[in-house]
Parts: C-alpha cells; structure tokens; sequence
C-alpha cells in the first residue's frame, strides 16, 4: 500500500490549568481547523474537575478534496461525493491508515512523559470522530475513553465489514453524540453504526440525540461529554 505524503502540521496543545493527570486529543472535521475545536476545550476547561486536563488538538493535513471538485481542503483522508456504503476498494484507507498512526504517535509522546493510555481520551467531530475511533480500537494499548460527535464513523464500519481482526477493543467506552437535524451526516447514519457496535462482545456505548441540533457542537451535548470525561476519568 502507498504511503501518505500529506504534511501534519504541529498539534495546538493547550496545558492543564493544574497537575497535568490526563490528556485528552481533539480532532475537527472536514474543512475546519484547531481553531474550530476550541470552542468546546475552552467550554471543558471552565469545569473545574477538568482543570488537570492536557488538551492536544492535531491539525489534519491539507489535500484535494474529491468531493469539493479537488480544492484545497483540511481533511484526514479524501471522501468522493457521499460516504455511504462504503468499502475498502472505495475509501482512501492510505490516508485513514497514516492519519490514525500520525494520533497514535502523538498518543505515544504523552505515554512516553508518563500519562498511560488510560488515562487519555479522544474526541472527535465528524471526519475526525471517525479517526478518534479508528485509532481507540486498533491501537495496542486500551485509551480511557472516546466521544464521538456528528461522526459517520467511517473507520468503523471498514473494519466491521472488511478487517475485522484489526480491532483489538471492543469494550472502550464510546459517548457517541448527534443532532437530530443534521443534514450533513444523517443521525440514522450514526444511529446504524452504533447499532452494529453494541453487538460486540462487551459493548460499552452510549448513545445521545440533541433535537434542534444541525451538524455542530451544542451547549447541552458538551455538557453531557463533559460528565462522561469526569466519570471515565474519575475526576
């Protein structure tokens, strides 16, 4: 398989407002940068118990968008024009493949300064939701948590339907969120793959709809993510 030549720009990292206990990673969708993410860490971080949070966000590389008539896009891998039904063959497994390593090395960076992997967690939105739950369930150490958020979690059903040995945890603690009114991924989207994901042995996966929500982060949907860090946490 080719290798991804796509330039990862550094990661914004925001330090924890106390003894750094944790590390949670937060990667934005299609089309958007760090700066998009941060409205929900800043809206984390006026929680008190969050405050011994270490807060990476990893920036995706640029490429040329398929589905945007090849601009200049920020994504973690290529789309075509919907990503429905999608196989192997059909995906840009190059990209997914050297974006989840990109997460896991910096995952490794913070094992490597003593954080273990318990105690980091991924959020991600959209295409990033996807690689936030690629990265949780293939890597060799078990991460403390995922929130997944307006996700296609496209990196799931690969795996279900094409390489299904590469998951290694199925019992990870997933808080998988989405509006009702988004029409950009449909909830019954979300709503079939988490379907298919508490029929692992060992299912721990919530799932969470939000009426009046488009294809955004919400005040009521960052305050319910926020009590599921404290619990995964114990914070």
């Amino acid at each position: 398989m080719a290798q991804s030549r796509d330039y990862y720009p550094e990661p914004v990292v925001v330090e924890a407002q106390g003894e750094h206990t944790a590390t949670i990673f937060v990667m934005h969708g299609v089309g958007q940068t760090t700066d998009d993410m941060m409205a929900a860490v800043e809206a984390w971080r006026q929680c008190r118990e969050l405050q011994s949070i270490k807060w990476i966000l990893p920036q995706s590389p640029t490429i040329a968008l398929t589905a945007d008539f090849g601009k200049p896009t920020t994504a973690w891998y290529d789309v075509t024009d919907v990503e429905v039904d999608e196989t192997r063959s059909s995906t840009d497994m190059t990209r997914i493949l050297a974006s989840q390593r990109h997460v896991q090395s910096l995952i490794e960076a913070e094992q490597a300064q003593g954080i273990p992997a318990q105690r980091v967690m991924l959020v991600g939105f959209s295409q990033g939701g996807a690689i936030a739950a690629g990265v949780a369930t293939t890597m060799r150490d078990r991460v403390g948590g995922v929130v997944i958020m307006s996700s296609r979690m496209t990196t799931i059903k690969i795996a279900c339907q094409t390489l299904p040995d590469s998951i290694r945890h199925k019992d990870i603690c997933f808080f998988i969120a989405h509006g009702i009114d988004d029409r950009v991924v449909p909830v019954t989207e979300a709503k079939a793959c988490f379907d298919s994901m508490m029929e692992w042995e060992g299912a721990n996966v919530s799932w969470h709809v939000y009426p009046d929500l488009g294809h955004e982060m919400g005040a009521d949907e960052l305050e319910d993510a926020c009590e599921f860090i404290r619990e995964r946490l114990d914070l």
